[in-house]
């Protein structure tokens, strides 16, 4: 494995001013993946916290049906954006959409463009990946590794380069139990990797593609890794820092408490849970989940490059963007906590009582998924299918199963990440920062974010009406004396096989 660097110097903790928004003064930053869930949270907290930088250029995909000024238009209509419109509206005038796509040769940009990036950009932050698990190796290694090298070489030519800070995962690295700050050793390198590649057919890629991600569970960590490799290698040639976030949850503090974007991974399951569709999970309960909030990983990416930009060194800086080592939360805790949350604030809608179990057989949890989420969503279909209503349950249903499949590895392994870089960081934040941009996970009552969260997936994701609350927790009232009896129901027909069956005997 790769050391680092670690003696750096410290900040003058007397000064109550904001160093990071004075590094960020009168900057030109360069984001790409903007329009992503992390994205969206670094642009919001750049306006609202950094109000002398100069401009943010972010590079914007054209869609299909969608061009990238329509599609900055929508993403600024996002209820992240609400408060800042009130207090700025102004601030939206720093934004520069710049046409391009990591997965094309030279981002896919004019010579115009890249001619306004190289004179005036100096901080670079590199959020776009592909975040589908299971995407096909090929592609994963254009956008995931070789659009990350596309980025490098633009920034060794940008004339006022300060850091490059790159949004990894911390399962990068999940075929080892110990995840430390460091960079480790891959058995392939990325050019012999595509060299190989292109001459495979994508059947033999697809054969191929298991006994290359060297023990990880898909290629999305896979490519993730070989990303961090070909970054340690930049980083003789220029200042990059690496933030190692691990699972991604809604805001924690202000200004939108429990906001996310989109039906993303983990936010799935309090989703399903909720509505009564996901009743039974395959989970070690006494496992730590590693959650964080998206505010942390935002102020965390903001700080490192305040801590690169003006203290750089020729060695990769990685942090680790966790919360088990100083404030995990396990498996059995997230029951409790939300088998209650969803009963007193439940969504509206729910099919069935909102109550999660968990269990770890194999055999166990085919039975369990049978009875509890199949045969169920056969039976709602059946209901749909004869009054005339759009079939949803069996498609819920293949959602419920394909997110459970992809997530299965992540929730019955833990991993210990170190946090040590973290927390030195913190440390020498000034008074002013370290409110500003909150790092300390320690500071997190569980019970009350995840009451936040899971109002916040109604809300965000589930589009749950204000006041929608009052006639759901009527009908959840309901689902639990459905529950009860069907719960109580084999008890009842076995006493009343006893019966018959005494009554028999004795009349013989």
């Amino acid at each position: 494995m790769v050391e680092e660097n670690s003696s750096m110097p410290g900040t003058d903790l007397s000064n109550n001013s904001s160093g990071i928004a004075d590094f960020f003064k009168d900057r030109s930053i360069f984001i790409t993946g903007a329009t992503g869930f992390i994205g969206m949270a670094i642009l919001e907290k750049l306006l609202r916290c950094c109000t002398s930088l100069n401009t943010i250029y972010i590079l914007v995909r054209p869609k299909k049906d969608t061009n990238s000024q329509s599609r900055i238009k929508k993403l600024f209509e996002n209820p992240i954006f609400e408060s800042l419109k009130l207090q700025n509206e102004k601030s939206f005038q720093k934004i520069v959409v710049i046409k391009g796509d990591i997965g094309l040769p030279g981002l896919g940009l004019t010579t115009e463009d890249t001619l306004t990036l190289q004179e005036s950009v100096s901080v670079v932050i590199h959020a776009a990946a592909t975040i589908n698990f299971n995407e096909k190796l090929k592609h994963a290694l254009n956008l995931n590794v070789t659009g990350t090298q596309r980025l490098v070489e633009l920034c060794k030519s940008m004339r006022n380069f300060a850091v490059l800070v790159h949004v990894s995962t911390a399962y990068a690295n999940c075929n080892r139990s110990i995840i430390n700050e460091v960079i480790y050793p891959m058995a392939s390198n990325p050019s012999k990797l595509n060299e190989k590649l292109a001459k495979m057919s994508d059947e033999e890629i697809d054969e191929f593609t298991p006994k290359i991600i060297e023990n990880r569970p898909n290629t999305y960590t896979y490519t993730k890794a070989m990303a961090e490799y070909l970054l340690n290698k930049a980083a003789s040639e220029l200042p990059i820092c690496i933030i190692r976030p691990s699972i991604v949850t809604g805001i924690w503090e202000g200004p939108l408490r429990g906001w996310l974007d989109g039906a993303i991974g983990i936010a799935g399951i309090p989703a399903l849970w909720g509505k009564g569709i996901l009743r039974t999970l395959r989970v070690k309960g006494d496992k730590v989940v590693d959650l964080i909030p998206v505010d942390i990983v935002v102020n965390l990416i903001l700080a490192s490059a305040w801590d690169m930009g003006t203290s750089p060194a020729k060695h990769l800086r990685v942090y680790n963007c966790c919360s088990g080592e100083q404030n995990g939360i396990k498996w059995d805790e997230i029951r409790r906590i939300g088998n209650k949350i969803l009963v007193d604030n439940p969504y509206s809608g729910a099919i069935w009582y909102p109550h999660l179990s968990y269990n770890l057989s194999i055999i166990q949890n085919q039975i369990n998924n049978t009875f509890q989420h199949y045969l169920p969503a056969v039976f709602m279909n059946l209901v749909e299918l004869l009054s005339g209503q759009r079939r949803r349950a069996l498609r819920a249903y293949q959602g419920l199963t394909k997110l459970t499949a992809a997530l299965q590895p992540f929730l019955k392994n833990e991993w210990n990440f170190t946090t040590n870089r973290l927390r030195e960081l913190e440390l020498r934040l000034s008074p002013h920062d370290r409110i500003t941009f909150q790092l300390n996970i320690r500071n997190l009552n569980w019970t009350e974010y995840l009451t936040d969260y899971c109002a916040g997936i109604g809300r965000h994701i589930l589009k749950e009406k204000d006041g929608s609350v009052v006639a759901a927790r009527g009908r959840i009232s309901k689902l639990f004396w459905i529950r009860r009896f069907f719960t109580f129901l084999p008890v009842l027909l076995i006493l009343s096989l006893i019966v018959c069956l005494t009554v028999y005997a004795y009349n013989l």
